[in-house]
């Protein structure tokens, strides 16, 4: 789902955000991508692994991901307690121009159709799943949920899900991901 902001369309946001994430192969950039054509270029292209894509268009600055990286640094008080907060099934991404919020970007996991059954047969094997995700607890709460995993963490970093994996083989654990 998009919700452009500040009068701007759908399309444009949209295209904004593909062309960012042009490059990208993650999960995320893949769905921002489909269906649109991102022929533009965005130059001086950084990723920060975690926290989301910031680049140049047309000589304007756009960052794209948690809606604290896209505000740069600062959580924009229309997020707190708004439905783009990530209470429901839904992650949501930001789009900021030049530190201005102008569009959400609605996200949702499905699992697929053979997890269950995937996850069911690792358990006889007797093993303890965890899930780690960068996603908002709400729509990581419903995946877990739908998938009988108890042990799930939500909004974590690359470096929380290392500390998280290393703290496991500290207690001796064997960790396969």
């Amino acid at each position: 789902r998009v919700v452009p902001l500040g009068g701007r369309s759908e399309s444009v946001v949209s295209m904004i955000a593909a062309v960012l994430e042009a490059g990208s192969e993650h999960p995320i950039a893949r769905a921002l991508r489909e269906g649109i054509d991102a022929s533009l270029g965005a130059s001086e292209v950084r990723n920060t692994p975690g926290r989301g894509v910031e680049g140049t268009l047309n000589g304007r600055t756009y960052r794209l991901g948690s809606p604290r990286f896209a505000a740069a640094g600062e959580t924009p008080p229309e997020f707190e307690g708004s439905e783009h907060a990530g209470n429901g099934h839904e992650s949501w991404v930001a789009l900021a121009e030049e530190n201005q919020l102008i569009a959400w970007f609605a996200l949702a996991d499905t699992p697929r159709a053979d997890a269950a059954a995937a996850l069911a047969a690792l358990r006889k094997q007797g093993l303890r799943l965890h899930l780690l995700s960068g996603d908002a607890e709400g729509a990581v709460r419903t995946t877990a949920q739908q998938l009988g995993i108890t042990d799930w963490h939500a909004g974590a970093l690359p470096e929380d899900k290392l500390a998280y994996v290393k703290k496991l083989q500290d207690a001796g654990r064997i960790v396969a991901m």
